[in-house]
């Protein structure tokens, strides 16, 4: 199945995509460098031998949240429409094709760029191409990671903000609306003053049964990543398109 084929898309806007994404580890370099501009002592640490040892316990805990950091590179991301899924990676070029032994049937397809920038490409042109003005984008936690790491990956690529993720800068402009089942629960569902809440964890809360419950977290990505199980990862992201779709229905009475 060629790239060209999605190509030709409908002008008719979808109501509501929903989106996702997985980063690697940023590069040890980059590590070093956040570490030294964020790490502290803590000032009740007196003793040279004590400090030392909480500074080297601190960076290998740094190294452990890699993928978290801004210089890490976006590697796959994942925009469920209602007619199609695109399950997008950045780590070899791969011509698109059909993903799971349903993917014909659910049409939920996968394609792979060689490097970050020509998957940011893919990925804004895609939504140039599928997403109107009043087409809401739903995430999960995506104000606190997915949207920001998406703009920082196209802008430190060369690549102009297509209006779906464009900042803001005057208060009386019209705004792309975004939706963040995260927010959502927490709002309206959840206790006076939680704030976080890990998807699988508000799936189960609602009476959804997550797709990988006990199997792939976002924890595991990065080494599932760095061992070139791409399938594995797809398979983790579709399976957190779904429950997004499923909590965002739930939650909105649709």
């Amino acid at each position: 199945m060629a790239t060209q084929r999605v190509a030709p898309m409908p002008e008719a806007a979808c109501e509501a995509f929903f989106f996702d994404v997985e980063t690697m580890d940023a590069n040890e370099e980059a590590v070093d460098r956040d570490f030294a501009e964020n790490y502290e002592t803590p000032k009740n640490y007196k003793d040279p031998e004590a400090i030392e040892r909480h500074r080297a316990d601190a960076r290998v805990k740094w190294t452990e949240k890699a993928a978290l950091l801004d210089a890490a590179p976006v590697a796959m991301v994942g925009i469920m429409f209602e007619e199609e899924t695109f399950l997008l990676h950045g780590l070899k070029a791969e011509k698109a094709k059909w993903f799971g032994k349903n993917g014909a049937k659910n049409r939920v397809s996968i394609e792979g760029f060689a490097s970050e920038k020509e998957l940011m490409q893919m990925v804004c042109r895609l939504l140039t191409k599928k997403v109107g003005q009043e087409t809401r984008g739903v995430t999960h936690n995506g104000f606190g990671f997915d949207l920001g790491k998406v703009r920082l990956a196209i802008v430190r690529n060369g690549l102009p903000l297509p209006e779906i993720f464009r900042v803001l800068h005057l208060d009386d402009e019209e705004r792309q609306p975004w939706a963040d089942t995260m927010r959502m629960y927490c709002r309206y569902f959840a206790r006076a003053g939680q704030l976080f809440i890990k998807q699988e964890t508000m799936l189960e809360n609602l009476g959804i049964e997550p797709l990988l419950k006990n199997v792939a977290t976002g924890a595991d990505v990065p080494v599932l990543l760095k061992n070139g199980k791409i399938n594995e990862v797809a398979a983790k992201l579709l399976a957190d398109l779904v429950g997004l779709r499923s909590a965002f229905t739930k939650m909105t009475g649709r």
